[in-house]
């Protein structure tokens, strides 16, 4: 015969079940914060990534007496990221480490495309402001200018996030950015919607997408931060 003592140490079927909920409820409660702290994890170093490409493009300028990269280059084809690839030591050892940069971990694409090729999160500001004229980077030449040509560098966007099926690593298509091209529901979402900013100036900031359009709220004519006024 079982002691009075050895039946109460046992649960009961009631007891065992409130335990699960009350574990289920936790869990519920820590998940979410858990996420958003991934999450932010995430976007911090998206941010290193874009900060590391605004030292990479610097160091660009200092040798090509202040011109800036653009998208990509028409006589070869090469983009923004190829031109500033030689700048990442012993390229080859690196390469890993340039892909890596060059995509955000929070991109829902992946980090590879169906052929296995390398996503880039990242495009060149189509838009920048030449003295009065305002002026893009063109279909034909898609080409950078002068630094000092720019009103204000600390106030005009050089790299946005841009998240698109065909916006391969060193590949052209894709290279630069416009809003009217990141106005979709997986662009917009992204980091909970303020997405990572690295102006010419090299800082990076994060903002609304309609917090970087200024005056404007025409996403194919954006005035604010695209044209650094």
């Amino acid at each position: 015969m079982e002691s009075l003592g050895s039946k109460r140490s046992k649960f009961t079927l009631i007891e065992l079940l409130v335990v699960i909920a009350i574990i289920a409820i936790l869990a519920g409660m820590l998940l979410p914060a858990l996420n958003k702290a991934r999450e932010s994890g995430k976007k911090i170093k998206c941010a290193n990534s874009q900060k590391t490409y605004g030292l990479l493009h610097a160091m660009y300028m200092n040798d090509y007496s202040e011109w800036t990269v653009g998208a990509w280059r028409q006589h070869n084809n090469d983009s923004w990221d190829c031109e500033l690839a030689p700048y990442l030591s012993n390229l080859k050892k690196e390469e890993n480490r340039t892909s890596a940069l060059l995509n955000c971990l929070s991109n829902p694409l992946g980090q590879l495309a169906a052929d296995g090729q390398k996503y880039r999160s990242y495009g060149i500001n189509a838009y920048i402001t030449t003295q009065n004229k305002s002026w893009s980077f063109g279909s034909a030449f898609r080409r950078g200018g002068k630094i000092s040509r720019l009103k204000s560098p600390t106030q005009t966007i050089w790299m946005a996030e841009r998240v698109q099926a065909n916006n391969i690593v060193f590949k052209k298509e894709c290279a630069d950015v416009a809003p009217s091209g990141i106005t979709d529901i997986t662009n917009i979402s992204m980091h909970g919607g303020r997405k990572n900013y690295s102006f010419y100036d090299g800082h990076v900031a994060s903002y609304l997408l309609m917090e970087t359009m200024g005056e404007s709220s025409n996403y194919s004519s954006p005035l604010g931060f695209w044209i650094g006024e």
